[in-house]
């Protein structure tokens, strides 16, 4: 609009500049698993995104560090624990699998509503999509302003709110890889997964730190979460758009 305003039959170089930055701090998501890769997605996108006068855009947000194939989503969340975390991978046992299977249908079906939560889970996170968008619109054309996005980036995943509703996913992600051995033989079922809804910190210590240990070696990355903005999850007045997800 700008260029044929002024006669212009392409846009300036500022001017696309200009918006080539705008789009790489707004407009881009990224996963990857490895660290390292993450890191070079943001200076690839920082040496595109230059622009004369400004500092570089804060992309935290937007590129993350998770395994993008190894999470949960809010509908999966609702159904407990199913049947399949239970099959035998490497090195479990398959009688404890088979033992701790029959458990977990009988909790699902029988005693499911013991540890209810009185609110679904996700009403319990906050209004994270709000807190995105209030980042994603906060200024970025000074060194301050960026800090300031930063600061407000820290709080939003350091609020118990969210701290709660990933521990819960992490749990349920956990129950697939959980080492179902006789010298590790309690594996995660619904009875405790439902306690976690209720309650993130009615956990036995023991549990909980194998839960984060779990996390941190399979990098458990759940998109509803991580980008609530995109992968927006309705309230209870509302329509689910993909029933499949819940978001």
């Amino acid at each position: 609009v700008r260029a044929q305003a002024q006669g212009e039959s392409e846009p300036s170089p500022l001017y696309y500049q200009h918006a080539l930055r705008d789009i790489i701090g707004h407009c881009l998501y990224g996963v990857d698993i490895n660290p390292m890769a993450a890191e070079l997605c943001r200076v690839s996108l920082w040496l595109e995104a230059i622009e004369p006068g400004k500092p570089l855009s804060f992309l935290d947000h937007h590129i993350r560090v998770g395994n993008s194939l190894l999470g949960t989503t809010p509908a999966l969340l609702a159904k407990g624990i199913p049947d399949e975390a239970f099959t035998p991978i490497e090195s479990d046992d398959k009688e404890i699998c088979s033992r701790f299977k029959r458990v977990n249908k009988e909790e699902r079906t029988g005693h499911r509503r013991l540890f209810a939560a009185t609110t679904e889970p996700w009403e319990r996170l906050g209004d994270l999509a709000t807190s995105m968008v209030h980042l994603d619109d906060a200024p970025d054309d000074s060194i301050e302003a960026v800090r300031n996005k930063e600061r407000m980036y820290e709080a939003m995943v350091h609020s118990g709110n969210y701290l709660d509703g990933q521990f819960w996913a992490d749990t349920w992600c956990a129950a697939f890889v959980w080492k179902k051995t006789q010298e590790f033989n309690h594996p995660i079922t619904e009875e405790d997964f439902r306690r976690i809804e209720h309650n993130p910190h009615a956990v036995d210590p023991w549990m909980c730190n194998e839960i984060v240990r779990l996390s941190q070696q399979y990098r458990f990355f759940h998109w509803h979460l991580a980008f609530p903005d995109v992968f927006h999850v309705p309230m209870a007045n509302q329509e689910v758009e993909n029933n499949q997800t819940g978001w």
